[in-house]
């Protein structure tokens, strides 16, 4: 068994036709075939398939996606077919580093939960080079690096971290990439171990962009308590030799303050001056020093979603997928205000119709598709959401009752419109 990637593109704009280019390369740089030229009409969705294209050898390729104006796009893992193991929003070719920060990968020795990947992609027209250095999340002192001389322009390449011994007396670390030019930085949490046929296929359960964002305030719209048995908690890296004060804030709830020591990963999760309960709840974190965040939902049973939190926002975002009950998913989006007044916030199903909700300063509001009556059953759309204040979106696709822990109880991406899309080692075919 292996699993496939599916590129949804979705053209925003309710006149302008949008022209995009995807080309593929191979792990030494060669482009894998012709480009595919894609045509979007307004408000039209495209779906890129690899195994539509018959030419294309079986493998795994990076890619490069340049559009004549912007558009949505979520890049979709899952079985062929339709069912989905993870997702993640790309990089546009603004967001590219030199430096990356991720703050939790698994190792998969002793109890790990999971076996982590890096995938790092040369996001620049000259060769790169590149240092990832793997360090403890307790004190930050170093463990191991490996280097790479050369890696081609727009090619990626791997790092399994279940291939370095040295990491086996560790769980859990964290890492540091650093290139010698602008680079874009993919992360895959698998199943530890092979699947029920003896294969090395590993179930991948969360994939997402890591911090590349070093700034001193973040904001979060999408903290889970206990709903639909998911709990979202932060990680928290102060970044420098000195320790770094926080402030996280909860709004409408209260403010918790922490002091985080230098080079340590420090998780926070739901205060005691928060309810029990089962709701959505947004944060605001503050910080003396600049520091890096990385948002993870757990379900019960053991699967994960991971979201970075970034500082992007905006008054009008897109959201390239939207589910209601299809193929056992429905979408929740969850939208904070990030101005300093109050706004309303529309969301407008393409095609369909809109609704209106009311949000105050770093409050969120939610939508749950499951519970919207007016749209279908195996409903499968976009969604387009304006507000007079910045806004931040994260769309969850979230299994419907029960969930089906195969597949990993929770998808998170980023609502945003790009230009350009890097999608590192992503289009497999099987």
């Amino acid at each position: 068994m292996a699993y496939v990637s599916r590129l949804r593109i979705h053209n925003p704009d309710p006149a302008q036709v949008v022209a995009c280019e995807l080309t593929l390369i191979d792990g030494v740089g060669t482009e894998a075939g012709q480009s595919l030229a894609v045509r979007l009409r307004p408000r039209v969705t495209e779906i890129v398939d690899l195994n539509d294209l018959p030419s294309l050898a079986t493998g795994a390729y990076a890619g490069y996606l340049d559009c004549s104006h912007a558009v949505s796009t979520v890049l979709i893992y899952g079985e062929p077919g339709d069912r989905i193991y993870t997702a993640y929003a790309g990089t546009d070719e603004q967001q590219t580093s030199r430096e990356w920060q991720v703050l939790e990968v698994h190792t998969g020795s002793g109890n790990s939960e999971f076996a982590s990947s890096i995938i790092v992609q040369n996001a620049g027209a000259e060769p790169n080079d590149l240092t990832i250095r793997f360090l403890s999340r307790r004190d930050g002192s170093l463990i191991h690096t490996i280097s790479l001389s050369g890696l081609p322009s727009w090619s990626a390449t791997k790092a399994d971290l279940v291939d370095f011994p040295a990491l086996a007396e560790h769980e859990t670390v964290r890492a540091e990439v650093a290139s010698s030019g602008p680079s874009a930085v993919l992360v895959f949490h698998h199943d530890v171990g092979g699947d029920n046929d003896g294969s090395a296929f590993r179930f991948p359960r969360a994939a997402f962009v890591p911090s590349h964002t070093t700034a001193t305030r973040f904001a979060y719209p999408a903290m889970l308590v206990n709903y639909q048995d998911l709990n979202t908690t932060f990680q928290v890296l102060g970044l420098g030799s000195e320790p770094v004060r926080l402030s996280v804030e909860y709004p409408g709830f209260g403010t918790q303050e922490w002091e985080l020591t230098p080079g340590r990963v420090t998780t926070i999760g739901r205060p005691a001056f928060m309810p029990k309960g089962s709701y959505v709840a947004s944060v605001v974190i503050t910080a003396s020093h600049p520091i890096a965040m990385q948002a993870y939902t757990r379900h019960t049973n053991g699967s994960i979603a991971v979201l970075t939190a970034t500082e992007q926002a905006g008054t009008k975002v897109s959201a390239p997928l939207v589910l209601r009950r299809r193929d056992g998913f429905s979408s929740m989006v969850t939208c904070q205000n990030l101005g300093d007044q109050a706004t309303e916030v529309i969301f407008e199903h393409v095609g369909r119709f809109a609704r209106i909700k009311y949000a105050e300063p770093g409050h969120s509001i939610t939508r749950h598709m499951a519970q919207e009556n007016l749209l279908p059953n195996n409903y499968d759309g976009t969604m387009v959401i304006r507000a007079e204040q910045p806004i931040k979106c994260v769309v969850a696709q979230l299994r419907d009752p029960p969930a089906d822990e195969a597949a990993g109880a929770a998808v998170l991406s980023e609502a945003a419109e790009v230009r350009s899309l890097l999608v590192y080692e992503g289009l497999a075919t099987p």
